[in-house]
């Protein structure tokens, strides 16, 4: 999916896909799965070893917690 949408009037939601069989579909209902809950990866990034900061995957943030 590379976009999606909600309209009051049809009460449905666009969305379309980033397949090579690009079209629009109308949705009832979409659901957001974006890993909050999953085990996150951290991949190696060049000065990552010597970074002092914190390091947070973005799964892990709860804004407002810390």
């Amino acid at each position: 999916m590379i976009s999606a949408f909600f309209l009051s009037q049809p009460p449905e939601t666009p969305a379309s896909t980033t397949n090579s069989n690009r079209k629009l579909n109308w949705l009832e209902f979409v659901a957001v799965a974006t890993g909050e809950n999953g085990e996150g990866y951290i991949r190696a990034v060049k000065g990552l070893d010597t970074f002092t900061g914190q390091i947070v995957h973005s799964s892990r943030y709860k804004p407002g917690h810390e």
